[in-house]
């Protein structure tokens, strides 16, 4: 079977800490990935190339950059872009720098947005492979039609299914992998982004990989926004374990999760918000505002966000909402919580 995992605790994981790794810290996790075995390692600003003029990181993404091709030889390292947040100029300086792959997220309720960045990052030689934002806002036919821009795009790398809110099911994420395989399956690779809302991260990648996925992606202890990504170290032993060899020892994955990257985790248990997300498929970037919202109005959050389901609050009719909301009684009896919700990238 062939297929490669891609560590990316160096870039979504930073969303845990508020983007507080530093090019020090990059440069030295670079060594224990590579030394581990990860092909593919991506860097730098958890919301993307060019994010740090709306949220500063510890580091540029220039800085990241550089510790990075500092020390890796065999592995390749990318980071992530967003169309009208990235610009081709800092993309171009980036790959000079020896930046091997790019990855750039897209909306599902436009696909084509993004598609012109992707040619030109793979005209500077990157292999480029698209990230499908929250994929579950479509039903797998309307993604099948949507589908046919990227079809004939046989220059993209990889395409990518991602669970932005981590709550879809195992049937609905089989039926998207149905509608990726026969669409784009013959022409690039396909590949995963599962969050942890529900706790279904890990086992939609196993399933996605005997699926014939051949790009998963994970964290160490499953470091993230929200509720965190698939867990590296128990992806790796779930593979060893299914004999399917991909080159890393699940035991050394452990030992460098423990002592590298769980004393940075910033709080202990799950939010019961994070865990309604998923429930409600609803995205965590706009969790500051459903809590503001929330707080203004007196309702209930969890009913709140039930309402708004898989929209964002600008897109959702909160008038009406709010309205039934006090009617139904659903008002606010309790503190808010006080998790802190890093990013806020989708508009």
């Amino acid at each position: 079977m062939s297929m490669q995992l891609l560590e990316c605790t160096l870039r979504d994981g930073s969303y845990a800490i508020d983007f507080q790794f530093t090019d020090k810290f990059t440069e030295t996790f670079c060594v224990s990935l590579e030394l581990l075995g990860f092909p593919l390692i991506e860097i730098g600003h958890g919301m993307g190339i060019g994010a740090s003029k709306n949220r500063p990181a510890a580091s540029t993404d220039l800085e990241y950059a550089i510790a990075a091709s500092k020390v890796l030889k065999k592995s390749h390292w990318g980071m992530f872009a967003q169309p009208g947040l990235s610009s081709l100029s800092d993309i171009r300086n980036l790959t000079e720098t020896g930046m091997r792959f790019i990855r750039i997220g897209v909306d599902i309720d436009d696909i084509t947005v993004g598609l012109d960045l992707a040619l030109a990052c793979h005209e500077l030689g990157l292999d480029v492979y698209i990230n499908l934002m929250k994929s579950y806002r479509s039903s797998p036919s309307e993604l099948a039609d949507k589908l046919h821009i990227v079809k004939g795009c046989t220059w993209l790398a990889g395409f990518y299914l991602v669970d932005s809110a981590g709550g879809m099911l195992s049937s609905e994420i089989s039926q998207f992998a149905e509608v990726l395989k026969e669409t784009l399956g013959q022409n690039m690779s396909l590949g995963f982004h599962g969050h942890d809302n529900l706790g279904l991260a890990l086992s939609h990648s196993v399933d996605l990989i005997h699926r014939g996925f051949d790009l998963i992606d994970c964290t160490m202890q499953g470091l993230g926004r929200s509720s965190g990504n698939t867990n590296a170290e128990r992806l790796v032993a779930i593979l060893s374990r299914s004999g399917i060899d991909v080159g890393i020892d699940p035991i050394e994955v452990m030992k460098i999760s423990e002592s590298a990257v769980r004393p940075l985790l910033p709080v202990a248990g799950h939010s019961g918000l994070d865990t309604m997300a998923g429930f409600a498929l609803f995205h965590t970037a706009y969790m500051d505002q459903l809590i503001e919202i929330a707080r203004y109005e007196r309702l209930d959050p969890y009913h709140l966000m039930r309402e708004i389901g898989t929209a964002s609050p600008k897109e959702a009719n909160l008038e009406s909402i709010i309205q039934k909301l006090r009617n139904e009684n659903k008002f606010l009896t309790s503190a808010l919580p006080k998790d802190r919700y890093i990013g806020n990238e989708q508009k």
